[in-house]
């Protein structure tokens, strides 16, 4: 860079130090070299007119700092280098540069070119959220998503350099063939079916998919009845519910001791009574046989979440029941037809075809639906009892579905997506090649396994789990039972505690009551005792003492 530039950057980022890039953009470079070929114009000709300076500056040939400067019919030769920035808010990010017939670079000069912009790091792409992988421009679903990568994998493994555009068709599958034949479109990529009537006007590659048609019916459990009668509970309630019932017998058992000489006795005995009362108050109310209104209190409240909780039982017992004795078995379309079950199909054209066709089911009791979340609310509800998918489809509805539908019967083969080129196209040999090297050397089943990866199942539970109750069906009558038996408890204990108390204090007092009582009667024995001394001996009288003569 020249010395004069290299000043003028010092002075800019002195006088400007809260610019967070110091080096100076491409269009600063455009203008340095315009002042700079005028600037060399004028001095190879200072007595010249304009029209004489004009043509002087016609004449220039340099390389200057964004790039070469050279003009041919009075205009400068297009670039071949462009840079290329990042803009990411108010501010933006210098990513590197693009050369024609080389490449994308980090440097201007002599870098290391590279074909894919993926060598410059990551891209923040505006209305993304940050997100670093390019946009296609629109939003597809997700079979012509994956279409649209096995075409690009495809095109990477040509022999020569394919350039292409994604344009987006809104109409059907069949008038998006008739533009190819029309020459509107070079080639038709996506989920496109390949059967007879299109290839009338286009030819079709080789199938990127598996192909043909599949039953997806409903998963019919098989839990063991013996144990169905644990299943309208989670384990979590189960757990908490003894916990509850226990804890409410312990607390009667605690306030209720002290009355009834039932509750006293061995500890085996206790134990056995205690468990008694926890569960013989789901079914009644021994009420009269409570002596404690704090007891009855603690009671009276578990009766009434027990009551709630012995209903919901019930009723949730009853719906497994009646569901798993409704619940019908397929394994074939025989079935479907003999039972005239209604069936559902995808929005492909072809599809209802083949179904009136050869499988031979009445027009009358085929459904159409145009989303996955369709098929599954309608198999769930069972307005249909199979859906009849193409085997992608199939693959990433059960993906999504996982505890809730599966394949079954077999595969009738129809179908299969391709891509479809006009009739004649020299591009259609090179690109079945291409696509024959994806198959073979595993990219493409890498690209079926991302797909299926892609779909997250949104059964979080089996059927049998989602119907089970768990404790946060019940949570605020556990909190109301705990709470109640709990402040029963701790008023009980005080109040004990109170009259320990107070039988101490009164205990110390008849003690010393008594002491005081034996002490009295003591000294009275003794003075009685001492009279009677005196009465028998009357000269050691007290009174005889003073008369009785001195020696």
């Amino acid at each position: 860079m020249e010395p004069s530039v290299i000043g003028a950057i010092s002075d800019c980022n002195t006088r400007y130090p809260e610019e967070k890039l110091h080096e100076p953009g491409i269009v600063a470079l455009q203008a340095y070299d315009a002042v700079w070929t005028v600037g060399l114009a004028m001095n190879e000709g200072t007595n010249s007119n304009g029209r004489q300076l004009l043509e002087t500056i016609l004449k220039t040939d340099f390389d200057g700092l964004s790039g070469n400067i050279q003009f041919t019919g009075q205009k400068l030769e297009p670039t071949t280098q462009f840079q290329i920035i990042n803009i990411i808010g108010k501010h933006y990010r210098e990513l590197g540069f693009w050369t024609e017939n080389l490449g994308f670079s980090h440097t201007i000069d002599h870098g290391v070119y590279n074909l894919s912009m993926e060598s410059l790091g990551d891209v923040n792409w505006p209305g993304l959220g940050g997100r670093s992988s390019p946009p296609r421009g629109w939003d597809l679903p997700t079979i012509e998503r994956f279409s649209v990568d096995v075409f690009d994998e495809t095109a990477k493994h040509l022999k020569y350099s394919l350039e292409y555009e994604f344009i987006p068709f809104g109409g059907t599958y069949t008038d998006l063939v008739k533009k190819v034949q029309s020459k509107e479109f070079d080639v038709a990529v996506g989920d496109i079916a390949i059967i007879s009537n299109r290839c009338e006007y286009v030819e079709f590659t080789h199938s990127h998919t598996e192909t043909g048609l599949v039953m997806v019916v409903p998963i019919l459990r098989h839990s063991s009845r013996a144990w169905l009668f644990v299943k309208p509970f989670t384990k979590a309630t189960w757990f908490l519910t003894f916990f509850i019932n226990v804890f409410n017998g312990f607390v009667v058992w605690i306030i209720e001791k002290n009355y009834c000489s039932e509750l006293r006795g061995p500890v085996l005995n206790q134990i056995g009574t205690l468990l008694w009362l926890a569960f013989a108050t789901l079914f009644s109310f021994h009420g009269e046989k409570l002596h404690s209104n704090l007891s009855r209190t603690a009671t009276v409240i578990w009766l009434f979440v027990a009551l709630i909780i012995t209903q919901s039982y019930t009723a949730s017992f009853s719906s497994m029941l009646t569901v798993q004795n409704l619940k019908p078995k397929i394994a074939n379309i025989e079935t479907l037809k003999t039972n005239k079950a209604v069936i559902g199909y995808s929005r492909k054209s072809f599809v209802r075809g083949y179904l009136e066709g050869p499988l031979g089911f009445k027009s009358s009791n085929i459904r159409n639906f145009t989303s996955t979340d369709e098929y599954a609310r309608a198999l769930r509800s069972g307005a249909i009892a199979a859906a009849f998918l193409e085997a992608p489809v199939a693959k990433l509805f059960v993906a999504k579905y996982c505890k809730s539908f599966i394949i079954a019967g077999p595969t009738y083969q129809v179908g299969g997506y391709g891509f479809a080129f006009p009739k004649g196209s020299l591009l259609l040999p090179d690109i079945d090649e291409a696509l024959l090297n994806v198959r073979e050397n595993g990219v493409l089943k890498d690209l079926e396994q991302r797909l299926i990866a892609s779909e997250q199942c949104v059964d979080i539970q089996s059927d049998n789990e989602s119907a089970s109750l768990s404790p946060q069906n019940f949570f605020v009558l556990f909190i109301i039972t705990g709470v109640t038996s709990s402040t029963s408890l701790l008023i009980y204990y005080f109040r004990a505690k109170d009259r320990y108390e107070n039988s101490q204090y009164n205990g110390i007092w008849i003690a010393i009551m008594v002491v005081l009582n034996k002490l009295g009667h003591h000294r009275n024995r003794i003075s009685r005792k001492v009279s009677d001394v005196a009465d028998e001996n009357p000269e050691n009288s007290p009174n005889n003492l003073h008369s009785r003569p001195q020696a």
